[in-house]
């Protein structure tokens, strides 16, 4: 006959102490009526055999949406913050411009909205024509009304670059 084995469970956070005779995990699982999802952690496998003073750790997924961009998919993750956490689970790059709400540094619950906007910039040059001027010098050596041109003008280039960001 098998003695009764002394467990501590920590499923999210809150932890409770059992008393069992259940032989591996999943039997202690069943004892418990607590299912798993595919995405939910768990410390141990399923078919280890159980000891005493075992601890057992349960992390349960929780929903969220992900939008980045006009695309929204439902997501899974074990993890509650936004940064580090859920978006390294799923191992979402950041571009430098990019901005993602709510922060990093935020805390989720289940069902939030995580929404990451792309941003990217693009710099168009765009030529600017400078007119050039006219200067005129009177002169005792010209007759009245009549001009001369000492050195002709051109007509500058000024280059503007503009960024946009898309």
């Amino acid at each position: 006959m098998n003695s009764a084995k002394n467990i501590i469970l920590e499923v999210d956070g809150k932890t409770e102490e059992i008393s069992t005779y259940a032989e591996t995990v999943e039997d202690l699982l069943d004892e418990e009526e607590i299912l798993l999802d595919k995405f939910d952690y768990i410390s141990f496998t399923l078919d280890t055999k159980l000891e005493d003073n075992m601890k057992i750790t349960i992390k349960k997924a929780k929903l969220y949406t992900l939008a980045i961009g006009d695309v929204m998919e439902e997501i899974n993750s074990i993890y509650t913050r936004v940064g580090g956490d859920v978006v390294n689970d799923l191992n979402i790059s950041l571009g430098e411009l990019d901005y993602i709400e709510p922060a990093l540094d935020e805390k989720l619950s289940y069902g939030d909205e995580i929404k990451i906007t792309r941003v990217q910039e693009e710099v168009e040059e765009v030529e600017e024509v400078i007119p050039h001027e006219s200067i005129v010098q009177k002169s005792d050596k010209l007759d009245n009304g009549t001009t001369k041109v000492i050195q002709e003008g051109e007509d500058g280039v000024k280059i503007k670059k503009l960024k946009k960001s898309l």
